[in-house]
């Protein structure tokens, strides 16, 4: 993931040309501006190549100093720094923190916390549907 990734998107979907499409098209393939097919690319305009961090960690850090920083931390908090359900941000004083996917993400989970119960419909309609179906005799 990279910062600029939904910024894009929203340009992507107003671009109503053939190449707007087709860039769209890629990108939703991709999940993304870079090509995996070709060494992962940037295939849009204005976009850099894609960060080492793809997100997790400030993109004015590097992987050292990420791991230098990780080593200073009590064991306790190097686990939750290096867990898969957070992010490294840069706190107002510019100090490195650990930031929960529940907090960095909290506006898209309460976008997707609306969809089960659209899911759960879809799986009942399913369901019935199922059980209306006349057996095959073979």
């Amino acid at each position: 993931m990279w910062a600029d990734n939904e910024t894009l998107l929203l340009d992507l979907v107003k671009d109503s040309t053939p190449l707007g499409r087709a860039r769209l098209h890629a990108f939703l393939l991709n999940k993304g501006p870079w090509s995996r097919l070709d060494e992962v690319r940037p295939f849009n305009p204005g976009v850099p190549h894609k960060p080492e961090a793809s997100n997790f960690y400030p993109a004015d850090s590097t992987k050292a100093d990420i791991e230098q920083w990780v080593k200073a931390l009590p064991e306790s908090q190097q686990r939750k720094a290096t867990g898969f359900y957070s992010t490294l941000r840069r706190a107002p004083d510019g100090k490195l923190i650990v930031v929960p996917f529940s907090v960095e993400y909290q506006g898209e989970l309460a976008q997707a916390a609306k969809f089960p119960q659209a899911g759960e419909q879809v799986s009942r309609r399913r369901e019935r549907g199922r059980r209306q179906r006349p057996e095959r005799s073979g």
